[in-house]
């Protein structure tokens, strides 16, 4: 049943019917909350319909499997996107931070920690776990 919600979904994107398309998503999502494939779709019309806490709220596991899975250009991707919609998702920036770490890009990484930096409130703490992740090292998970 959640797959012919998903078929469902696929073809009112195409139409155009966002709304519609997302209700069918997230019926899929109720009665399959494991499948990924699922949740990547209702991310993407989220994402579309510029529906930034939809999106957000979805993206969180779709971007720890990624990492898990060391599929990083597409953590990556999911991250930017989601920080586009909402800059204020510190988590992001924290898997992006232990990307660019794990991955070498010291460049990418140096950014992220400059952000960090000068754009976080210092109550915050998410500039204390960024720093903090960077000095425990690429073999040990932030979260």
């Amino acid at each position: 049943a959640a797959k012919a919600h998903m078929r469902v979904g696929k073809l009112l994107a195409e139409e155009g019917r966002s709304a519609e398309a997302k209700a069918s998503y997230q019926r899929a999502m109720d009665l399959d909350p494991n499948d990924l494939s699922i949740k990547q779709l209702y991310f993407r019309q989220s994402v579309e319909a510029g529906d930034s806490a939809a999106a957000v709220q979805v993206s969180e596991e779709l971007i720890r499997q990624a990492i898990v899975s060391k599929e990083y250009e597409q953590a990556i991707l999911l991250c930017e996107e989601v920080l586009r919609l909402s800059p204020e998702q510190n988590e992001c920036r924290l898997a992006l931070i232990q990307i660019y770490q794990e991955t070498g890009r010291r460049k990418e990484l140096d950014e992220q920690l400059h952000y960090v930096q000068n754009n976080l409130p210092a109550d915050d703490g998410t500039a204390d776990r960024c720093r903090g992740a960077v000095v425990r090292g690429p073999d040990r998970q932030i979260g």
